[in-house]
């Protein structure tokens, strides 16, 4: 089975910092394979990023959720 890699990045207000923002100052532009059921190759670990507002906890369960489908 395949091991997700999820990264979550928590800010005050969504608006000043992306998850494209997030993507690009990490160097992942291209690089995350999506939040929903996708076909990877075989030598392709899944990789997203998940940007929460610190105080509302739906987006980190948004998270986890994508994450455990790889568990």
């Amino acid at each position: 089975m395949k091991k997700g890699c999820l990264i979550l990045g928590a800010t005050r207000d969504v608006s000043t910092c992306s998850e494209n923002d997030c993507c690009s100052l990490l160097h992942l532009i291209n690089v995350t394979t999506g939040k929903h059921n996708v076909k990877l190759a075989a030598n392709v670990h899944p990789l997203e990023v998940f940007v929460a507002e610190s105080y509302y906890s739906k987006q980190y369960l948004d998270g986890f959720k994508w994450l455990s489908q790889f568990i």
